[in-house]
């Protein structure tokens, strides 16, 4: 195949796939002030993709770690995030990347909704169990 510009594209498959369609699910409550949806699921055997999840946190805080890169694009509220012992503050519009390997720590003092990206996992590495906690409030 020959790009508009005349350069030869080789990464074209020859083998028609047809597009894959993943339907729509509402967030399901997973701990009190956590929801989330996974919208891109992984695969147990592995992935060579990337996964896409919509979650959302609302005085509440969420710790794991994984395999693959972890990227939370902020949709809405504020999300703080803690890894290798520097913290960050990302709002809405902003990206917060944890990379493979480090243990990420997540919170949201009121609110955050969030769609995260996490890279390939060709293997199917399982990740240890995360763990939720609540935040308290002056009732603010």
């Amino acid at each position: 195949m020959v790009a508009e510009s005349g350069e030869h594209v080789d990464y074209v498959r020859a083998d028609a796939q047809p597009p894959r369609l993943w339907r729509h699910e509402d967030l399901a409550q997973e701990y009190p002030g956590q929801r989330g949806r996974w919208i891109i699921p992984p695969d147990p055997r592995g992935w060579s993709g990337i996964l896409l999840a919509e979650w959302e946190l609302t005085k509440a805080g969420w710790e794991d770690v994984h395999p693959q890169d972890e990227t939370n694009y902020v949709l809405d509220g504020e999300l703080h995030v803690e890894t290798g012992g520097s913290t960050v503050i990302a709002r809405k519009g902003d990206s917060v990347q944890v990379v493979a390997g480090q243990i990420g720590r997540y919170w949201a003092p009121r609110y955050a909704r969030m769609l995260t990206v996490q890279g390939p996992n060709p293997t199917g590495i399982e990740a240890p169990p995360g763990t939720h906690w609540d935040i308290e409030t002056d009732g603010s």
